[in-house]
């Protein structure tokens, strides 16, 4: 019986679900698994699926609130089965040690809105800026651009691949730095 794999996303522009349907190519490639990728938005019930990839742009220093809705209405359906995280943001576009711990304050109320959820994986991606797509406060620090790594984001899906389709879902508390994590920057 083939797996099945959700990947939803809440984004504000798109970039976002661009990231998540790169993902889902990936998760689908070399295994027979079927793949959804869905705005938050427009998923009613993942009871069906067999692992869950959950990801959200960040606005404010923040998940977007849709995120943390579709979070916290299908908690229970969280827990059965393997979970990974993602977010794009535009802190990652300087990929530094600060810039990676300030976007991993930015998933601490993730972790808190679901502290029984031990996540297998967790991306940190740059994003990308472009006004026309969907307002945002200027920034005299990023300029106009697509800043996303397609090749850290698709590496990393393929590094979560096993941990989703994996029967196991931990038990033990799991902090967000001991998942699988990847960067913009791929050299460490």
């Amino acid at each position: 019986m083939e797996k099945k794999i959700l990947v939803a996303y809440a984004s504000v522009s798109g970039s976002t679900g661009e990231v998540a349907a790169a993902i889902g190519e990936v998760l689908e490639q070399k295994s027979q698994v079927i793949v959804d990728v869905c705005h938050v938005r427009d998923v009613e019930d993942i009871t069906q699926y067999d692992a869950l990839v959950l990801g959200s742009s960040i606005r404010a220093g923040r998940w977007l609130p849709e995120a943390f809705t579709f979070l916290e209405k299908h908690d229970e359906a969280f827990q059965r089965v393997p979970v990974a995280y993602f977010t794009t943001c535009l802190t990652m576009v300087s990929d530094t040690k600060d810039s990676r711990q300030t976007v991993m304050a930015y998933m601490e109320p993730v972790r808190m809105a679901a502290p029984h959820i031990n996540p297998v994986g967790l991306g940190l991606f740059a994003g990308a800026l472009d006004p026309t797509r969907a307002p945002i406060m200027p920034s005299a620090h990023t300029a106009q651009g697509d800043y996303r790594n397609w090749e850290a984001i698709r590496t990393w899906a393929e590094e979560i691949r096993s941990a989703l389709l994996s029967d196991l879902v931990s038990s033990e508390p799991l902090t967000l730095s001991e998942a699988v994590l990847c960067y913009t920057d791929m050299s460490g």
